[in-house]
């Protein structure tokens, strides 16, 4: 049976879905998802162009609402960024082991673009070398 893996983040605009990206890459048989507790309207360009640099293809990916996958089981559910308490989902699936980062989005930095990119770029790398 494949393992089921839920990421969230506030946005699921960057963070989550370059986790997601990671370990669909890493094993082609895990079931994975990423989610957001406040779905922006697009998955970061940013993202979508550092993850393309490693030959991962995140382009049609698409933000999706937390409140869908709370019903449902995982094996994981990963916690990419900091989420405050009062906003984080109870689930009422069942949920094998809960996983926590706190990582930041950088897009929410304000800095030059260049910057901006690398921080993307530095972000990514981290995300990687924790899953």
């Amino acid at each position: 049976m494949s393992i089921r893996i839920l990421i969230i983040g506030m946005s699921n605009s960057c963070c989550s879905q370059m986790a997601e990206g990671f370990l669909k890459s890493f094993d082609r048989d895990l079931v994975v998802f990423s989610a957001g507790i406040s779905p922006s309207l697009y998955v970061q360009p940013n993202a979508v162009q550092v993850m393309k640099e490693l030959k991962i293809d995140i382009s049609d990916n698409f933000t999706k609402d937390v409140n869908f996958f709370i019903h449902k089981s995982f094996d994981y559910v990963i916690s990419i960024c900091k989420i405050p308490e009062n906003k984080f989902p109870v689930f009422t699936g069942n949920i094998g082991e809960g996983i926590y980062f706190e990582f930041e989005d950088p897009s929410l930095v304000e800095c030059m673009p260049y910057d901006i990119y690398n921080s993307f770029k530095e972000l990514r790398d981290k995300i990687k070398t924790v899953l």
